[in-house]
């Protein structure tokens, strides 16, 4: 899954804060989690 690409060993506190970012985001921007998630996980993938 992402987790393997992202390679940080800290799979847990990324879905964690996935998560928190999406609802968060529905709150907010009333914009849909699929398109949250893809952007965040690929924040994290140039990070790591």
């Amino acid at each position: 899954m992402v987790g393997e690409k992202i390679g940080c060993g800290q799979l847990q506190i990324v879905n964690s804060v996935i998560k928190h970012i999406n609802r968060l985001n529905q709150k907010i921007l009333q914009t849909t989690p699929s398109s949250n998630v893809s952007t965040t996980f690929s924040l994290l993938h140039r990070t790591c």
